[in-house]
């Protein structure tokens, strides 16, 4: 998906990237659940979602300060427009609640967990999930292009791992002025996940037209030098790769 339409949905709607990244995420799990006779009027799916709570002041230090919050997506809202102001909304209040301050605390009285009793709890059999539908990562890259001897890389997908009975996972990471999707799924539970993606597709243009963004997925038409000899495509490719660069 182009960045800069996710950007300027946010401008028009208002929230964060990420408020807009779950919102499309919702969409794709509300026509999924309908596509397979499910009830979606009312219902919520909760996922878990890091976040980064490295202070400003220690962004240069080495590591991880990764914490998590968990979110109610409201996958019953059919417009749009309000499914990013619930989403929006319900993010703001677990900021504000100090939620993945909370989790963060007990993650690190996990650390303090003694070897010898974190594995004795690792062989025992695990507890059914009662809590968490599916993960949500968004990790945030570089927005220029990135070269290996000479190579340019095209493409960026996370992966993320599943566990606890879950049977989809969505990764998500920026680069290169685009946003990457990856659904990582169990094929028993999610035998479909072309179709899943496809619903991804819709929903993201969903919100670009009821926030108003013209789609930079156009063709662009380039004027031929003249009548008779239509421009080459590199010409055309080119004047593409400019405009949209400069959206």
């Amino acid at each position: 998906m182009s960045f800069a339409e996710v950007r300027a949905a946010r401008s028009a709607l208002g929230g964060t990237v990420n408020d807009m990244v779950l919102a499309i995420v919702c969409g794709a799990m509300q026509r999924y659940l309908e596509a397979h006779g499910q009830p979606t009027e009312g219902v919520d799916l909760r996922i878990m979602v890091p976040v980064n709570i490295r202070p400003h002041e220690e962004k240069r230090e080495l590591g991880n300060r990764i914490s998590a919050m968990f979110v109610d997506l409201p996958v019953g809202i059919s417009d749009p427009i309000e499914r990013v102001r619930a989403v929006r909304e319900r993010m703001e209040w677990l900021k504000k609640d100090g939620h993945p301050t909370g989790v963060d605390a007990l993650f690190q009285l996990l650390d303090l967990v003694p070897p010898a009793v974190q594995h004795l709890v690792g062989a025992m059999p695990q507890t059914p999930n009662g809590v968490l539908n599916m993960i949500c990562t968004n990790v945030p890259g570089p927005m220029i292009p990135l070269y290996v001897v000479g190579h340019r890389l095209l493409a960026s997908y996370p992966l993320v791992p599943l566990t606890w009975d879950m049977g989809l996972g969505v990764g998500v990471t920026s680069y290169d002025q685009r946003l990457f999707i990856a659904l990582t799924a169990e094929p028993k539970g999610v035998p479909d996940l072309p179709r899943l993606k496809q619903f991804f597709s819709e929903s993201f243009k969903e919100l670009r037209t009821a926030a108003g963004v013209i789609p930079t997925d156009l063709p662009v038409m380039v004027r031929p030098s003249s009548k008779d000899s239509p421009a080459p495509a590199q010409s055309r490719e080119y004047t593409h790769q400019r405009l949209a660069g400069h959206y």
